[in-house]
């Protein structure tokens, strides 16, 4: 659901010339699960 909505808005400010992709930022992050009780 969440790519399918992603894809919409996307879709639609690309119509409307409000998308600027000049430039792009991507952030991520990954935590190691611990192992037994918190």
């Amino acid at each position: 659901m969440w790519r399918r909505l992603h894809q919409a808005v996307l879709d639609e400010l690309g119509a409307r010339g409000e998308v600027d992709w000049t430039s792009a930022i991507v952030d991520a992050a990954s935590v190691r699960a611990k192992k037994g009780d918190r």
